[in-house]
């Protein structure tokens, strides 16, 4: 098994992409801490893992804030003895015009999407840099290096993470610590499924967007977490890894026929 032994938090991991990820690691033998701010959701995840014969331990958290974040990285090392694996996945979205966006619902959204990763990398950081190794992998969006209109925040929040992600993979690689952040598309995951239903878009549309004419899933992504937190990527740090089907490599326009 590809994380036998290996410890990891992930951060947001009681549905969706982190959930995914969770339950991932725990088939490659992780040991796993299973975050959320809903302590009942998060046990929910956790309890299945063990179910299925890994070990996994649920902490309520809100990630934007540093005293909780450094419980949670205590509480890991009480239990497992050291952490290995920090995967940032928390965050959220939000659909709004640029002019009508105010600073609370800006500075909540930078809070999740942004903060949280350096608040949460910071706190692993004296395990992992005691260790002499780690693994931190961010998720971010395909959005981080492509504008959309109405997500204004959103988008910053990701390009702002990927570049966050390269710079502490500069720094911390003298500490055998590597830093990748992973950029999905649209992933189908609960909450997208949501905004499908609501008809905030349309899936067909953005399969059509899509060159491998399909929105991805969550197994889609959870490949390229196992990987990035293995030795096999011991070489790697600083990366962005786009996970779209095509769709950055893709411009959106095609001319007429025969022109």
């Amino acid at each position: 098994m590809r994380l036998n032994g290996k410890v990891a938090i992930v951060t947001g991991s009681s549905r969706g992409i982190g959930k995914g990820i969770a339950e991932a690691f725990a088939k490659e033998g992780c040991k796993l801490v299973i975050n959320a701010r809903s302590l009942e959701r998060a046990e929910k995840v956790a309890s299945i893992i063990r179910e299925r014969g890994s070990e996994a331990i649920a902490i309520e958290a809100d990630v934007t804030q540093r005293k909780a974040v450094e419980s949670m990285v205590q509480k890991t090392v009480k239990t497992f003895g050291r952490v290995d694996i920090l995967v940032n996945n928390a965050g959220t979205g939000l659909i709004r015009k640029s002019e009508e966006i105010t600073e609370e619902e800006w500075n909540n959204l930078l809070n999740l999407n942004l903060t949280s990763v350096l608040i949460c990398s910071q706190c692993v950081f004296p395990i992992m840099s005691s260790q002499k190794e780690g693994r931190v992998v961010n998720i971010t969006s395909m959005l981080g290096g492509a504008p959309l209109p109405l997500r204004v925040a959103y988008c910053v929040s990701k390009a702002a993470a990927n570049m966050l992600t390269k710079i502490m993979a500069i720094e911390w690689a003298k500490y055998n610590i590597t830093v990748n952040a992973i950029a999905p598309a649209y992933i189908k995951t609960e909450l997208i499924q949501d905004l499908i239903q609501r008809k905030v878009m349309q899936e067909t549309d953005l399969a059509r967007r899509t060159p491998m004419g399909r929105m991805g899933n969550v197994n889609d992504v959870t490949g390229a977490a196992v990987f990035l937190a293995s030795d096999e990527a011991r070489y790697i740090t600083g990366e962005i890894m786009h996970i779209d089907g095509g769709w950055l490599s893709y411009f959106g326009w095609e001319p007429a026929s025969g022109k």
